[in-house]
């Protein structure tokens, strides 16, 4: 007997030409950035100086409870780091697309958080 899963959503590591191979395969499937990964790329933007006040302040944004809650930590997040370190900002407002989480109690996308 055939088994048929129903895709809920992609997590990716940001690698070049996903994109397009999702899109052949699961076209439309709702995909999200691993968070894990996009922390890792938000402080290879940074000196390590600066590593521990970056992880703070994704943390804090990412375990945001609600979509509201969420957009309202991650506008902060680039005010401050636009300011204090740009290309952070820079790299937080590249992935934008993809950095919606999906929430277990919602029936709408939110947010998941991704640990390898």
């Amino acid at each position: 007997m055939a088994r048929h899963c129903v895709l809920q959503f992609l997590i990716v590591d940001g690698a070049a030409g996903l994109d397009k191979a999702i899109a052949a395969v699961w076209d439309g499937a709702p995909v999200q950035r691993c968070t894990v990964h996009k922390h890792r790329n938000l402080l290879a933007h940074a000196p390590e100086r600066l590593h521990e006040e970056i992880t703070a302040d994704y943390t804090d944004m990412i375990d945001a409870a609600t979509r509201e809650e969420i957009e309202t930590r991650r506008k902060a997040f680039i005010r401050k780091w636009r300011l204090k370190h740009r290309a952070v900002a820079d790299s937080l407002e590249r992935g934008r697309r993809r950095a919606v989480r999906l929430h277990a109690s919602a029936a709408e996308p939110m947010e998941e958080r991704a640990h390898n």
